[in-house]
């Protein structure tokens, strides 16, 4: 019998982990795993160690407010190394948290599998270090990916990216016609929501006199609490909430998005968007002074053009993303100039199958 640790700190970390465990199954079937993880993980059988919504905090002022919990985790998953018999440790993006634990997981000769390495082309080359004494397998995600981090001599293999798996992205199985929806994505973070919100309030308010036949579709993660979003609604009672965040994807005109996930999300399913991004003075100094990126959309990062429109921090204006938006609806140029460089985008992600490839992979190195 084998158990797995699985670590995965974030909604969409614990999506593609399930996916990936799902593949692993039909490998080794009477697998058990532990770890961290969501909804999606729990469906697939984990034995969690610690409560999700609690993990997912965002930024280096909230994470040192909750220390003493994360230092827990960390604690409670190195005791697990040492003292459990665990067949592999698969660490799933989540860097800040999943790195510390690389060295005990190590020192315990415990196989590493990092499945959906960490950005740390982003981050600069500090961290890098800590990963390519430790990790086993590197299993990346973006094509540009495998040459960067093979240059640091870790063992590292492109297995395309999971979100390609999605048979939603190829059939658009909701067939739906494009309405004159702006869809709002603030995030699902309670910290995010809290800066984001409040700014989508004033963009809204001038966009409506310029856009009158536009209504606006709000998408709410499942982790949402009501009252995190009352205010907004209140504001705006016109403003209809999604549960479904692809249906609106495939259903809006336009995408006002907050830069993460959801940004790849959107030029899969062909949703031309503006992103944005907006956290405490501190936090945004900090990762200023450490983010090495041109560009912050996955979109023009893949493409290595700025051709999404881009408003960070200071830059996050309600003006400015009202003039954005409306600006992407009335210009038929630059709007079928995004749907265009989407196609292209869809073709660096490699085909299907990334989750079925990464249980491949690590099922041949532990059948070794």
């Amino acid at each position: 019998l084998m158990k797995l640790f699985i670590s995965a700190g974030d909604i969409s970390g614990d999506i593609h982990a399930a996916k990936l465990v799902r593949e692993l199954k039909k490998l080794l079937p009477d697998i058990e795993i532990i770890g961290i993880g969501g909804e999606n993980l729990l469906k697939e059988g984990l034995e969690p160690i610690a409560p999700f919504d609690k993990l997912s905090v965002v930024g280096f002022w909230e994470v040192a407010k909750n220390y003493n919990f994360f230092r827990n985790i960390i604690k409670k998953s190195k005791y697990i190394f040492n003292t459990s018999d665990i067949s592999a440790f698969i660490p799933v993006d989540y860097p800040g948290f999943n790195i510390r634990l690389l060295n005990t997981a190590k020192k315990n000769n415990i196989p590493i599998f990092y499945f959906i390495a960490p950005q740390l082309w982003a981050w600069g080359k500090n961290r890098i270090k800590k990963i390519a004494g430790s990790v086993d397998k590197l299993l990346v995600v973006f094509d540009f990916e495998q040459e960067y981090f093979s240059e640091f001599n870790i063992d590292t293999i492109w297995v395309g990216h999971p979100l390609i798996d999605d048979e939603t992205f190829h059939t658009n199985k909701y067939e739906n016609k494009r309405e004159n929806i702006i869809a709002l994505f603030p995030g699902s973070r309670k910290q995010e929501l809290k800066y984001h919100l409040s700014l989508l309030n004033e963009t809204i308010a001038l966009i409506r006199p310029q856009l009158p036949d536009y209504r606006f579709g709000l998408a709410k993660a499942n982790i949402i609490q009501d009252s995190l979003i009352d205010l907004f609604l209140k504001a705006n009672p016109d403003c209809e909430i999604w549960h479904n965040s692809r249906k609106l994807m495939f259903t809006a005109k336009a995408g006002i998005i907050k830069t993460g996930t959801s940004t790849l999300e959107a030029t899969l399913c062909e949703l031309p968007y503006i992103m944005f991004y907006k956290t405490s003075p501190i936090n945004y100094l900090i990762s200023k002074n450490i983010v090495i990126l041109e560009y912050l959309s996955l979109s023009n990062i893949i493409l290595k053009e700025k051709f999404i429109k881009e408003f960070i921090q200071n830059d996050a204006t309600p003006e400015k993303l009202a003039n954005a938006t409306i600006e992407l609806l009335q210009n038929e140029d630059y709007y079928k100039n995004i749907l265009d460089n989407f196609k292209s985008i869809r073709a660096k992600l490699g085909g299907q199958g990334a989750s079925k490839k990464a249980a491949q992979i690590i099922y041949n190195n532990l059948k070794q």
